[in-house]
């Protein structure tokens, strides 16, 4: 009997002094509502609209990019902006700019954030940071590693017929990747 005395002893001790807190039955208990992400500065907390579901795209109608990419992609690419290539993207593929630059993370949207990254490297003349910069301000070693998914699965499956904007978009977008890294 000795022991159990002692844990009669010690447990106001352990339990900080306090009662144990009693379990809650599982039908009282409610699903916590959404965060609500604030940025600072800024006034009020907006809350992040709800992901969209997933849609496979329709099979694209042949893409007529000249507008979105007239605002200048010159012939050596040297330097050109990337915006026009992100458009590009988003408009191939069906995503949004602002989940193509958010911190969201689903298939969909790292495939074709991959696919723009590499897009704006081989057509942009941009470095790794600036590329990222443009996607959000992720680092430039994150760029990488989506230039190199990319490259893999070019490897795996070929280069598009043209070698076009809309080609690459459209050819890497309808591929199978491969699951994991580079």
């Amino acid at each position: 009997m000795t022991g159990f005395h002692t844990f009669e002893i010690i447990r106001p001790i352990m339990s900080n002094g306090r009662p144990p807190m009693p379990i809650v039955p599982i039908e009282r208990v409610r699903p916590s509502p959404p965060p609500r992400i604030e940025k600072r500065g800024l006034g009020p907390a907006i809350p992040l609209p709800p992901e969209p579901a997933f849609v496979e795209p329709p099979a694209p109608a042949p893409l007529n990019l000249a507008p979105v990419l007239a605002t200048g992609l010159p012939s050596n690419g040297a330097n050109a902006p990337i915006a026009p290539v992100i458009r590009a993207v988003c408009h191939g593929t069906g995503m949004h700019v602002a989940a193509m630059k958010s911190e969201r993370r689903t298939a969909p949207i790292v495939k074709s954030r991959q696919i723009a990254f590499y897009v704006s490297r081989r057509f942009t003349g941009r470095s790794l940071p600036q590329i990222g910069k443009a996607f959000g301000d992720r680092d430039h070693t994150t760029v990488l590693h989506g230039c190199k998914r990319v490259e893999a699965v070019v490897r795996k499956y070929g280069r598009p017929a043209e070698d076009t904007v809309e080609a690459w978009i459209a050819h890497l977008w309808k591929l199978e990747w491969p699951k994991g890294t580079a």
